[in-house]
């Protein structure tokens, strides 16, 4: 895509499992990411994913506001919960010809802007609960306008919740070292942040699903 670069992987702890990520083109230059994580693993929660993957693009393209298409969702989800299945997600909308975000968070880990070696979290603190549990839940739309060299990082709990031989996490520092070594190439940040997090917990295993989706403001037309 014209003036932005992507990367994206997933790496589930079983055969299946419950993390996705999607990209999908709107109309008038926007693209929808979303990446999420369905509570439990393996066969279960990927059917479960699989569906609110079909039900998310089919109603993104109805939706133009965010928080709309959450709570939307969020009512079909609580009608058809089973066994108290839920799901933590971040959606963005993308403005591709003037590199505006705006998203949307119920439940899941914030996104990290990345502007050269610094590094924020957004909307730390406004996220809101997670799809499938509250009928009546809201969602805050939060906006940010990325600069050229810009970048931003979605990821799961799989990547700082793992663990170690001595059941050390492998957490937020040492994921933020790596974000301020690579911040200009999102397909090399995700395979490095991925290939720390395997060599972190390699005696214990994955335990975890594991998934990642990172895009860089380039600049170019």
């Amino acid at each position: 895509m014209d003036g932005f670069a992507f990367a994206a992987l997933n790496r589930p702890a079983h055969e299946v499992g419950g993390d996705f990520y999607h990209f999908f083109n709107l109309s008038q230059n926007r693209l929808g990411v979303a990446i999420g994580d369905v509570s439990g693993k393996g066969i279960a929660a990927a059917l479960f994913m699989a569906r609110l993957s079909s039900d998310l693009q089919y109603y993104a393209a109805l939706h133009d506001d965010p928080a709309d298409l959450f709570e939307r969702l969020n009512a079909m989800l609580c009608k058809r919960a089973q066994q108290g299945m839920f799901v933590t997600m971040v959606y963005v909308i993308l403005e591709t010809d003037t590199g505006r975000i705006c998203w949307v968070n119920a439940g899941h880990l914030v996104p990290v802007h990345m502007a050269g070696t610094r590094i924020r979290m957004l909307g730390q603190g406004k996220k809101g609960p997670p799809l499938g549990i509250l009928s009546s839940a809201v969602w805050e739309v939060e906006t940010f306008a990325l600069q050229p060299g810009d970048g931003v990082i979605l990821y799961t709990d799989g990547v700082i919740e793992a663990r170690n031989s001595t059941s050390e996490l492998f957490g937020f520092s040492r994921l933020n070292r790596i974000i301020r070594r690579y911040p200009d190439d999102p397909v090399t940040l995700v395979r490095r942040i991925a290939r720390a997090v395997e060599l972190f917990s390699h005696e214990s295993g994955q335990s975890d699903d594991l998934t990642m989706v990172a895009f860089r403001h380039d600049g170019r037309a």
